[in-house]
């Protein structure tokens, strides 16, 4: 059964019951007082089935919170009361039926909010935004680290990640003296580039000559 129809189960009686029972999926019928005990006692869940916002029992193994609604779970609310929420990174759908993650420029009220939905991302104006240094892919559901030759509009879309980088002409590049990586990720003196090549170099020329030798290294 869907969370829909177990939603609609527990917001409508049948009236195949008696006044003061609930009509389970199934046919059969429990006390009212039974709904939502943290037990199922109509052996289908559907008198413990669940929305956001519906009150919940943490200390059950039985019928919990993501059992009907996915990236759901039990929190204590500010009043003391149990209720079934959407974890950090998700919110709710009009219904409470549903828990979706949050994208880019979806509203927020903390870093966490976006940070638990996609990495690398941040809450700026209520609204989940890329870390500096990051921007939106193409589908907008996560944040794509920049390097050297990428796009971009201010020194800290680069220098965020990639030191001793900047943005220019609309493009991150190295600094004066600096000259990038082969996998353009980062931003190295010539001499340090030059000798982190020859070491490489040497380590490869080790390895064709000792392998054995090399493996017991590594």
């Amino acid at each position: 059964m869907t969370v829909e129809c177990l939603a609609i189960y527990f917001f409508l009686v049948e009236t195949t019951c008696r006044s003061g029972a609930f009509s389970c999926a199934n046919g059969h019928c429990v006390p009212e007082s039974w709904i939502l005990d943290g037990n199922d006692d109509c052996k289908d869940g559907s008198d413990e089935a669940k929305i956001i916002g519906t009150n919940c029992t943490m200390i059950k193994d039985c019928c919990r919170c993501d059992d009907y609604v996915p990236h759901s779970e039990c929190f204590n609310t500010s009043d003391s009361v149990d209720t079934c929420q959407c974890l950090s990174g998700f919110y709710s759908n009009a219904l409470g039926t549903e828990c979706i993650r949050r994208i880019i420029g979806d509203s927020c009220t903390s870093d966490s909010d976006c940070s638990n939905g996609f990495k690398n991302s941040h809450c700026k104006n209520r609204l989940c935004k890329c870390d500096d240094g990051y921007y939106n892919s193409e589908d907008g559901e996560s944040c794509t680290r920049r390097f050297i030759e990428d796009s971009c509009s201010v020194h800290k879309d680069c220098d965020s990640v990639m030191v001793n980088s900047n943005c220019s002409n609309g493009v991150c590049q190295c600094n004066s003296g600096f000259y990038h990586t082969e996998d353009k990720s980062e931003c190295l003196l010539l001499t340090t580039l030059l000798s982190f090549t020859n070491t490489t170099n040497r380590m490869h020329s080790l390895f064709e000559a000792y392998p054995t030798f090399v493996c017991i290294l590594f």
